[in-house]
């Protein structure tokens, strides 16, 4: 694989778990709905979280291509395990009961919603026009936790029968 193919994809990591989530979700028409967020859960979450472990991993780093510019920071590698256990969750939030999936589709959509906010930060104040601020993950920042949100509003059943209500 050449290193342009490499930082391509890379580069455009989430949009292509995108493209699986739908290609998945279209194989068997029936409950699309379900079958999308189901994959979007698996895909773009799950895969996406272990992804971005290794790509922010300082000790994997040399092993990765890199388009953002970042200097070393001490603050990498737990950013990289906070990625890796949301990209966990993510795995088993697609085989999860509502609930589950409601609180990963939150903490995602605030981890994503906030990384936009810091990129628009970076592009308004620090007029740092690098990848990935104006890239397709800065697009995919803001899409996302739309996207989930909305199909779990979707997928939201009255009564859960695997829930202990209080």
């Amino acid at each position: 694989m050449s290193t342009q193919t490499a930082n391509f994809i890379t580069n455009n990591f989430p949009l292509f778990m995108c493209g699986l989530a739908i290609l998945f979700a279209l194989m068997i028409p029936a409950n699309f709905n379900r079958r999308f967020f189901t994959c979007m859960l698996f895909f773009v979450i799950g895969l996406g979280g272990v992804w971005d472990f290794i790509q922010h991993n300082p000790l994997l780093q040399q092993f990765t291509p890199h388009a953002t510019n970042w200097q070393s920071n001490p603050l990498e590698l737990p950013f990289a395990l906070a990625n890796l256990a949301i990209g966990i969750a993510g795995l088993i939030a697609a085989f999860a009961n509502w609930a589950y999936r409601a609180a990963i589709v939150s903490i995602t959509s605030i981890w994503l919603w906030g990384s936009a906010a810091f990129q628009i930060d970076q592009m308004v104040y620090a007029q740092n026009f690098s990848l990935p601020n104006h890239s397709s993950i800065f697009l995919t920042n803001l899409l996302i936790p739309l996207i989930l949100i909305i199909l779990l509003i979707i997928s939201y059943e009255k009564k859960d029968t695997n829930t202990i209500y209080y």
